[in-house]
């Protein structure tokens, strides 16, 4: 029982410094992937006016890919990485399963020490305030999944709420 544990720490602890390096990466590459697609504009517009100035066929250039990030509107996608102008955030989607497992294994851990307060805290991240408006809300909103996981606590775990006074913090 106890290796099983220890595994799933270092799995969680892997998974975790992954979870950094992705959104490290991205920070790193998403300002130059915003002056390369800057650079391109301006050098297609150029191309496009010196184009129609002569009547010669148009230079082809090869154009630089963007290392899988699609740009939408104000922000762009990198797998499920959302980049705005000023921060790389993870998108959010409801998982009840793994919210319910959450909920099992902390109303386990409170049915091991009955004389012990338990309290938990889940708090959302900057997406559920500051992302595009489509990832935090319906299956993607963190508020909504801190209550399903709230909801399956045992009356001897008592959930904190850090969303209400986060969102107070917001401006």
């Amino acid at each position: 029982m106890k290796e099983l544990t220890k595994k799933k720490k270092i799995l969680a602890t892997v998974e975790m410094v992954a979870a950094a390096i992705v959104i490290i990466a991205v920070l790193i590459a998403a300002p130059k992937l915003k002056s390369e697609k800057d650079e391109n504009i301006t050098n297609n517009t150029q191309n496009e006016t010196a184009a129609s100035e002569i009547t010669s066929a148009p230079t082809t250039e090869a154009q630089p890919q963007n290392g899988g990030v699609q740009p939408i509107g104000d922000y762009s996608l990198s797998g499920y990485i959302v980049v705005t102008n000023d921060a790389a955030m993870e998108m959010y989607s409801i998982a009840k399963k793994s919210l319910m497992s959450y909920a099992d294994s902390v109303n386990n851990l409170a049915s091991k020490v009955p004389s012990t307060s338990i309290y938990v805290m889940l708090a959302p991240t900057r997406m559920e305030f500051y992302g595009p408006e489509e990832y935090r809300t319906g299956s993607h909103s963190q508020k909504d999944g801190i209550a399903i996981a709230y909801g399956q606590l045992s009356p001897f775990v008592t959930g904190v709420d850090a969303y209400t006074e986060i969102a107070r913090h917001t401006d």
